[in-house]
């Protein structure tokens, strides 16, 4: 199975080294960088070429949604699973409008989100 390569968007530093952690132990994915703002996640995004970005819906300077949207213009081979703690059906329903290919709560398991990840 090819490994997955993964970009980390995220603005809690905790929960980026939480992330990128539990992704060290996992050989089918490759950390291939982090970014703790929207502007940032939109650059690596263009220059990493992630399989995979892991997505907080809030996000300091470009909102959550605008990145998945410009993610997905941008690199539409990319997926993209939101990891957030809104439970809302109405936040959910919004990142799937927008191109999400995946919702995952912070408070999962990491088994849990291991799962989305592969669905993902």
């Amino acid at each position: 199975m090819p490994v997955k390569r993964v970009l980390i968007v995220e603005d809690h530093q905790l929960m980026r080294e939480g992330l990128r952690f539990m992704l060290a132990g996992e050989e089918e994915y490759q950390l291939v960088g982090e970014a703790c703002d929207g502007q940032e996640a939109i650059r690596l995004a263009q220059v990493c070429k992630p399989d995979l970005v892991l997505l907080d819906l809030n996000m300091p300077r470009i909102d959550g949604l605008s990145v998945l949207r410009a993610i997905k213009k941008g690199h539409p081979g990319s997926r993209v699973l939101i990891v957030t703690a809104h439970q809302s059906e109405h936040h959910m329903h919004e990142a799937f409008r927008a191109g999400a290919d995946g919702y995952c709560l912070k408070d999962s398991s990491r088994e849990e989100l291991l799962s989305a990840m592969a669905s993902s």
